[in-house]
């Protein structure tokens, strides 16, 4: 009975210890639970911290590589600008060099501008002595009125002050005169310094009239005798010749009490008035002087009648190798022998004016190409 009782007990005992040890065990789960419920919520809040964090560093980042990339592009900014700063400083200086450099060749150029202004000046003014000198040796126009009942005289040098035309009246007689045109190389200054060769050569060409050696009546003679002469000072004997100047032109000879007129041209025409007809005269196809003429060459004489010629007129080739503006070109020997004989009625001094105007109008824009010498005669 007692083990029973015992055993009982042991029971009682047994289910009081299983029963603690469940109370104790759901204690201990029960704080487990808690401590799990704990953990987790420390975990949900760690997690909670971590994301934030992580947002954070993130945030953190993303401001971090903007900063960067606002340092970078401040940097590349500041490179930039500097790189233009250096840029504007070596172009600055490259300037102030430039202007130097340009200050001291405008002074060079300056002082060129002034030198050739003297010279300029210079120049000038001998040109304009010259023209004095070569207007001294041209022959006075008055002379004309003994022989000629009208005359006039276009002289007009390219470079408008001197040229290489030249002319010359001598009255060899009581009724003889000699009109002389020359058209000598070049124009300007050299064409000028010819022209006082040729007024020396005529000098001594009267001389050899007034000795009988030349016939004032033989223009042919006088020619050949400039010819044989020009050669002769200038050394002009070949084509290898160290110059070769010369002219074209010719020689009017006229009588005013047999009424004869004999002329020679050396390249260059004689017009004429016969009746109501404009003519133009055979001329020989040889210059005078030059290294290229015949040193022999003889020239010709045509001789005509006073009775029948009332006017008579002499050019050099300024005037009819003209090329004009719209036609493109020389105004031409016919067309000149065509516009005296449309003028022939007019007075000699319209006639000139008229002439001149018909040169202006068809020359136009064209540039004037050489010294223009046009010498009209009314016997």
């Amino acid at each position: 009975m007692l083990f029973k009782y015992f055993i009982l007990i042991m029971l009682l005992v047994h289910n009081l210890l299983c029963l603690e040890r469940e109370r104790i065990l759901a204690e201990s789960l029960s704080v487990k639970e808690k401590e799990l419920v704990n953990s987790k919520f420390e975990i949900t809040t760690l997690v909670d911290v971590y994301e934030t964090e992580q947002k954070y560093l993130q945030e953190l980042d993303k401001s971090l590589q903007t900063a960067v990339t606002m340092n970078e592009i401040l940097i590349v900014g500041l490179i930039i600008m500097l790189s233009f700063l250096i840029i504007i400083i070596r172009d600055k200086r490259i300037i102030q060099d430039q202007k130097t450099q340009l200050e001291i060749e405008q002074n060079k150029l300056q002082i060129s501008v002034d030198s050739l202004k003297e010279v300029n000046q210079y120049l000038n003014k001998s040109i304009e002595y010259a023209s004095y000198i070569q207007q001294s040796i041209i022959s006075d126009s008055a002379i004309l009125s003994i022989f000629f009942s009208d005359n006039f005289i276009i002289w007009e040098p390219k470079d408008k002050v001197v040229g290489g035309d030249i002319f010359f009246f001598e009255q060899v007689s009581a009724t003889e005169i000699l009109i002389m045109l020359s058209d000598c190389t070049s124009h300007g200054v050299p064409g000028a310094f010819i022209t006082i060769l040729i007024k020396a050569l005529e000098k001594q060409l009267i001389n050899e009239i007034k000795y009988g050696r030349i016939k004032a009546s033989s223009p042919a003679d006088m020619l050949s005798y400039f010819n044989r002469e020009l050669k002769q000072i200038l050394k002009q004997f070949d084509k290898s010749s160290k110059s070769n100047v010369g002219f074209d032109g010719g020689i009017i000879y006229y009588n005013r009490e047999s009424k004869v007129i004999t002329y020679s041209g050396a390249q260059t025409p004689l017009y004429y008035l016969d009746g109501n007809e404009i003519k133009m005269t055979k001329y020989d196809r040889q210059s005078v002087g030059y290294s290229t003429s015949d040193g022999n060459y003889k020239f010709t004489n045509i001789t005509f009648s006073a009775e029948f010629v009332t006017k008579i007129y002499i050019s050099t080739d300024g005037y009819y190798d003209q090329v004009g503006e719209n036609e493109r070109m020389m105004f031409g020997k016919k067309r000149l022998g065509r516009t005296l004989e449309q003028i022939q009625d007019l007075e000699f001094k319209t006639q000139k004016i008229n002439l001149l105007d018909y040169l202006i109008k068809y020359q136009g824009n064209e540039t004037r190409r050489d010294d223009i010498t046009l010498i009209g005669l009314k016997i």
